[in-house]
């Protein structure tokens, strides 16, 4: 996305990209998103998939597998988060 998502950073980028620039960015913006959200369409047209909206239901949708995994990323990264803290203040 970058900075077109919110309007801090979009002010950040009017004060480097000055006048008709600024325009023709945003301009870009809009009709590059436009066009990437029609091709979407398209695809899911194509393949027959339905872009469900899905609040509210409760499935179980994580394999053990992947709870595994996510699991051992999680040690790993506290494990060597902390020896870089314990490092830090040794």
């Amino acid at each position: 996305m970058g900075p077109a998502t919110n309007i801090a950073s979009l002010t950040v980028v009017s004060k480097i990209l000055k006048g008709w620039s600024m325009v023709k960015y945003l301009v870009v913006i809009v009709v590059v998103s436009i066009v990437f959200g029609l091709i979407t369409d398209v695809l899911y047209e194509f393949t027959g998939l339905e872009a469900i909206y899905a609040s509210g239901q409760h499935t179980e949708q994580a394999s053990t597998f992947a709870f595994a995994t996510a699991a051992a990323l999680l040690i790993l990264i506290c494990y060597y988060s902390g020896r870089k803290l314990a490092r830090r203040f040794s």
